[in-house]
């Protein structure tokens, strides 16, 4: 076979083999594509849980979940160009608040292991807090979906009802039976007896005279509850 035939058989092999292999990579890129588009659509919708943070009276990011209690984070990713991608979405527990910094210290039960976040750079990443409700699933078959919307809370007076100050709060069975809720990590505990049960989530008014009104949104019954430092 002389040179110039040589040539060209290799030019043929070279125009194949760099078509073949364009052609894989463009097929990597469909399925990766694909399955990153399947991935994206696996997204528990949490929209409908109550919010994790809220707005305090001088519109400074607060926790309301209080220590030993979980929260579920909603993370996003955000690159140079403006667009977001949702990373994941998982149930933690709550082990330490500063909230200062707003640096949260986490456990993840379903991996075995400590984590870490911060409610404030996350919020203003894009990241969901949000607070769990029961039966509500974040992966596999029946994962959370939306829901009904529950029973409007009755419209407040203005001294209670707005997000950051007053609101719906949930209620914590402290101290072998102490009975209690926080606004701004201050505890304001229930009388004895009280009609207030754990776990409930009652609109409490905003501080007066050291003091908050708690409030059963349903039931439509009131109690004074005293601030008490040092829980």
């Amino acid at each position: 076979m002389d040179s110039e035939k040589e040539q060209e058989l290799e030019d043929k092999i070279f125009d194949e083999t760099s078509s073949e292999e364009a052609t894989n990579l463009a097929q990597d890129a469909l399925f990766a594509e694909a399955r990153e588009a399947r991935r994206q659509a696996s997204m528990p919708y949490i929209d409908h849980l109550i919010d994790a943070v809220v707005l305090d009276e001088n519109g400074n990011p607060e926790f309301t979940i209080a220590p030993s209690d979980q929260v579920i984070i909603e993370r996003h990713i955000t690159y140079p160009s403006g667009a977001s991608r949702w990373l994941d979405t998982r149930k933690y527990d709550v082990e330490s608040i500063d909230g200062v910094t707003g640096d949260l210290s986490l456990y993840d039960p379903e991996m075995h292991q400590a984590a870490m976040s911060n409610f404030i750079t996350g919020m203003a990443a894009g990241y969901k807090f949000k607070v769990p409700e029961k039966g509500v699933r974040l992966r596999g078959r029946g994962k959370s979906k939306p829901k009904r919307r529950a029973k409007a809370v009755k419209k407040s007076d203005g001294k209670r009802g707005n997000p950051g100050k007053p609101g719906i709060r949930r209620i914590y069975n402290v101290n072998k039976g102490t009975i209690c809720t926080r606004l701004k990590g201050i505890a304001y505990v229930a009388p004895l007896p009280t009609q207030a049960l754990e776990g409930e989530k009652l609109e409490v008014s905003a501080p007066t005279n050291g003091s908050v009104i708690v409030t059963h949104p349903i039931a439509g019954w009131s109690e004074i509850w005293p601030m008490r430092e040092g829980m």
